[in-house]
């Protein structure tokens, strides 16, 4: 694939913020590769006019727009555009706004709520469906519409404050301990497919080499897998566990429950990595040669999640790169960790 370069999409981000030059659809995908390049100033610019474009189609449409700076009015956030991924990443500016005299009502997939109540109590978190259901049921003439774009406009405008924006969601602690008392105790959490048909992750048969190279039990966290994937990584090792009480598409508490538990996840490019990364999770993430994803254009390292390490395909054949994501796990989990995971701990 042809990465543009960061003249290229500087100069196309500036043409479409000309009066007149927006185009929706073009304009968000050179933010996505403003991204990539880790230039956030353009990128955010260019989503948060996206998320004024989309806001006409949502119940924000009569609302007046945060402009990032007035925190004394009322604040309400929800995700305009993206997926639960982005909310993962992005839920992290809701307590800035907090610390900066606001008040926040946060309007977040079902499946994220929990994990953000615990993790920021200060946040009135709600329910995106009761949004669309009564919309401006709740709204005042001064209260004021926010996309997290619009967050990271304000909170994260470069990759030093990218990096420094982190702040981890809280698992559940029951489920955790449960998920742990499923394993036995610590092991490797997988996850091997994606529901982007664009990506080309590792045939299943190439998973059985990382499962010799590492030790200890080996949880999917695969969201909704395939009844022959399931025994086929179960023939690959007899350490294969999977728990069919938890389904991630549906259950990220319990998603969230069974990464806290394990002792490291190797996962290719999906929400498992965007969970991992949310929790502070050590996490491999397998990367084929399509640039698809926030992840980017060079280098192991992501600035939103600190715990992730990226190992890169780069026309090898995927027993070097399995070989490659076993190394960095068992670096990741250090002697200590994997003789625990050794003895199922």
């Amino acid at each position: 694939m042809i990465v543009p370069s960061i003249d290229t999409l500087n100069d196309e981000a500036l043409r479409f913020l000309q009066p007149g030059g927006f185009a929706l659809g073009p304009a968000v995908k050179t933010g996505d590769w403003l991204e990539k390049h880790e230039q956030w100033p353009l990128a955010w610019r260019l989503w948060a006019r996206a998320g004024l474009e989309k806001q006409a189609e949502t119940p924000f449409r009569d609302m007046a727009t945060w402009d990032g700076r007035d925190f004394a009015r009322r604040i309400v956030v929800a995700r305009r555009m993206r997926h639960v991924g982005a909310e993962l990443r992005l839920v992290r500016f809701l307590p800035r706004l907090v610390e900066q005299g606001g008040q926040v009502v946060a309007y977040l997939d079902p499946r994220v709520a929990p994990l953000a109540r615990r993790s920021f109590p200060g946040v009135d978190v709600r329910i995106l469906a009761e949004l669309i259901a009564h919309p401006g049921a709740d709204f005042g003439p001064d209260d004021r519409a926010a996309g997290f774009e619009d967050l990271g406009a304000a909170f994260a405008p470069d990759r030093a404050t990218v990096a420094a924006s982190w702040r981890p969601l809280i698992p559940d602690p029951a489920r955790t301990a449960q998920a742990r008392a499923f394993t036995g105790g610590g092991g490797i959490g997988v996850s091997w497919a994606s529901d982007n048909p664009k990506k080309r992750p590792p045939a299943l048969d190439q998973w059985g080499e990382l499962f010799d190279a590492l030790p200890g039990p080996i949880l999917s966290l695969q969201y909704s897998p395939a009844a022959d994937d399931l025994a086929l990584l179960s023939d690959l090792s007899g350490r294969f566990l999977h728990d069919p009480a938890i389904e991630p598409r549906h259950d990220l508490e319990g998603h969230a429950a069974q990464i806290a538990a394990v002792d490291v996840v190797v996962t290719v490019s999906n929400t498992a990595a965007h969970m991992a990364g949310a929790l502070g999770k050590a996490c491999v993430v397998i990367l084929d040669d399509e640039q698809i994803g926030i992840w980017p254009v060079t280098g192991d390292r992501v600035a939103w999640y600190p715990s992730l390490r990226l190992v890169r395909r780069n026309q090898r054949p995927w027993s070097a790169v399995m070989a490659e994501a076993a190394a960095v796990a068992r670096s990741l989990v250090g002697s200590a960790g994997l003789q625990k995971i050794s003895h199922g701990r």
